[in-house]
């Protein structure tokens, strides 16, 4: 199956198993990009290959294993020829014959957003997919099936939250940790161009989504999303899954300490226990503002400890965190229970059961944030029978 993406800045007056597990790492053995000269997938007509820059995948030996790529492109060619839908759109690996799995967030007119699960992603060797496209008879895909590697919900906000319907808001994993959109939220708070396609903007006065059922995140987890915050001098919460307060237990991920625009990152537990509650933080003025940036946090809960990145970045200062606060319960987007709203855009919040490494969302970041430098684009190629 195959996603792709856009990656674009969002223009207001417009509109992680134990220790990361990326999975196994492998020996570099992969064969030369050019190695398929003649084969073809039938019965496409078009293709066009895509080439991944091994400089800017990052990890600890060989490759990262079932990555989900985001491929962000809007190309003519390609709307001359696919289906309007982007239906008969499909990836396959570097030998041009085996597709790959592929979720498709977005696609009009040849402009897609889209995931593809890339079984692996190499730091030696460029990695080659292929995009195929004119098929008149095209396969049915499993989207889901590219969040398969410990991921345990993943928000695009692509959704229009303007209906509020229950489940709007949907989770592109086959856990089915859907959103409800408050009805404070309508049409006009879609934001086309996200950092990674259309994204969600939430006013900080009362916007949130809220995600009813449990999610258990485990004893170790990643939670990351890109954010675009406004200037003000309040708590603005990213993702929580309890209410305010340090007799609340849960954990929550903010910006800013009380009563401040500092712009610290922040990931804040509890048990219950005032007393006891400790935060995870940054140094301030980690977050600009008007900026699309990528925040993530890998929680070892066992352990007591919690690591925030920044734009691919481990810019933490203090890791320290509770070993019992609440790790089953559900969650808001945007919103800390009942009060500290997000004033801004929110795209992209991941969620998975697995430390995720630093090298895994390094190479995250650089996709994500400049995906038109992470792979190069090919001359389009027609069936040659």
């Amino acid at each position: 199956m195959l996603v792709v993406v856009a990656a674009c800045k969002y223009d207001p007056s417009a509109a992680l198993d134990d220790g990361a597990n990326d999975g196994p790492t492998v020996e570099d053995d992969t064969p030369p990009i050019d190695a398929p000269l003649n084969a073809w997938l039938d019965p496409w007509s078009h293709r066009k290959s895509i080439t991944i820059d091994a400089s800017l995948v990052a990890a600890p030996t060989g490759g990262l294993i079932d990555f989900p790529v985001m491929i962000a492109l809007d190309d003519p060619e390609i709307a001359a020829v696919a289906f309007a839908d982007g239906s008969d759109l499909v990836f396959t690996g570097d030998d041009a014959m085996t597709p790959l799995t592929l979720e498709l967030e977005q696609y009009t007119a040849g402009k897609l957003t889209a995931w593809v699960k890339v079984p692996v992603l190499d730091t030696v060797a460029d990695t080659r997919l292929y995009l195929y496209y004119g098929n008149p008879t095209p396969p049915v895909t499993l989207p889901a099936a590219v969040w398969s590697n410990a991921f345990l919900a993943v928000w695009h906000l692509s959704q229009n939250p303007g209906p509020a319907g229950a489940g709007d808001i949907r989770d592109a994993t086959a856990n089915g940790h859907h959103g409800t959109a408050d009805t404070a939220l309508g049409t006009n708070d879609i934001i086309p161009m996200g950092q990674v396609g259309p994204a969600i903007n939430f006013d900080g006065s009362g916007d949130f989504i809220d995600v009813p059922t449990a999610i258990d995140v485990g004893q170790s987890f990643t939670l990351s999303a890109w954010v675009f915050v406004e200037a003000g001098t309040a708590i603005k919460t990213v993702f929580s899954n309890s209410l305010s307060g340090l007799d609340k237990t849960g954990f929550r991920l903010f910006l800013n300490a009380q009563n401040t625009d500092n712009r610290m990152v922040l990931f804040e537990t509890s048990n219950g226990n005032p007393s006891t509650h400790m935060t995870a933080t940054t140094a301030v003025g980690m977050v600009p503002t008007q900026i699309w940036t990528h925040l993530a946090v890998v929680v070892n809960r066992a352990a007591g400890t919690a690591r925030i990145y920044v734009d691919g970045v481990d810019q933490s200062v203090g890791t320290g965190i509770v070993t019992d606060f609440a790790n089953n319960a559900s969650v808001e987007l945007g919103r800390m229970g009942d009060i500290f709203t997000w004033p801004g855009g929110l795209d992209e919040i991941q969620l998975s059961s697995v430390r995720r490494d630093p090298e895994w969302i390094q190479t995250a970041f650089a996709n994500q944030h400049d995906p038109a430098a992470f792979y190069d684009v090919g001359e389009q190629e027609l069936d040659p029978d």
